[in-house]
């Protein structure tokens, strides 16, 4: 399972830097630009539930200013990222577990 779920992280890793490479208009602007592009509603959607659910004070200083972010550099920073957590999750070793004790 540890596997599967490291080989997933990397894959997604491999896809976010493969789209970087890609010379796509697309990718210009911030996160927020984007989003709105690809659905008009969902930041407004995201604020009312922050604001109402969570805490007001969360979106006005970590999400407002995330999404006026870059995101070419969102989506490299997000692949190195996974890339390294999954490739760290893939060479680690199990730790082995002793079928009988020693007695003595």
């Amino acid at each position: 399972m540890r596997q599967l779920i490291s080989l997933v992280m990397i894959l997604v890793a491999v896809v976010l830097l493969g789209t970087l490479a890609l010379p796509w208009q697309g990718l210009g602007g911030s996160v927020g630009e984007s989003l709105y592009q690809w659905d008009p509603t969902i930041v407004n959607r995201t604020q009312s539930i922050v604001q109402r659910y969570l805490h007001p004070a969360l979106w006005d200083q970590a999400l407002l200013p995330a999404l006026l972010w870059p995101l070419r550099s969102v989506m490299l920073w997000s692949g190195v990222m996974l890339l390294l957590v999954g490739g760290l999750i893939l060479l680690r070793r199990p730790k082995r577990r002793m079928m009988f004790a020693r007695t003595r």
